[in-house]
């Protein structure tokens, strides 16, 4: 695959169509709760666990979906993003860095922050060494091309 192509994600096969995959989304909903080497939930061990990175994508991709059908891809616009007062938790506001990128080991952040800031793409600009919620919001380059992560959703539309 080339920088230019753009790698589809997320339509499942005509195999785990039907009963198979609500079998297969039980057992993934019931397994969230389980590990293979470390709880889910905790900072420092989730990415060791395999679903991780399974329900990261699956979530991913209903916020995709979400943010197409109700136009809702521009961190400009306030209905595009819930700010609330207070302030949502760390990570969840627009001018947030995100962990580990940022190297902020402040609490409540972990006490860790391994690899430096993020590698860049050989294929897009986009999100930057210390990329921010909202240098990720416009994933597709909908608003501003210069912020086309590089990937979308083969079922939503560019």
């Amino acid at each position: 695959m080339s920088c230019t192509s753009i790698m589809p994600i997320g339509r499942p096969s005509s195999s785990t169509t039907g009963s198979s995959s609500i079998f297969f989304s039980r057992r993934i909903r019931a397994a969230s709760d389980a590990s293979f080497s470390g709880p889910i939930d905790s900072i420092p061990t989730a990415a060791q666990d395999p679903l991780f990175f399974l329900l990261h994508c699956n979530v991913d991709h209903a916020w995709a979906l979400w943010q197409k059908q109700n136009a809702r891809l521009d961190p400009a616009t306030a209905a595009s993003f819930e700010t609330v007062v207070p302030p949502n938790r760390i990570g969840h506001n627009l001018g947030d860095t995100m962990w580990p990128w940022n190297g902020d080991t402040n609490p409540p952040r972990p006490n860790f922050a391994l690899g430096g800031t993020m590698a860049p793409s050989p294929c897009v600009g986009a999100p930057g060494p210390k990329p921010k919620v909202k240098d990720v919001f416009d994933y597709q380059g909908s608003v501003n091309l210069v912020n086309n992560l590089g990937f979308s959703y083969d079922d939503v539309p560019l």
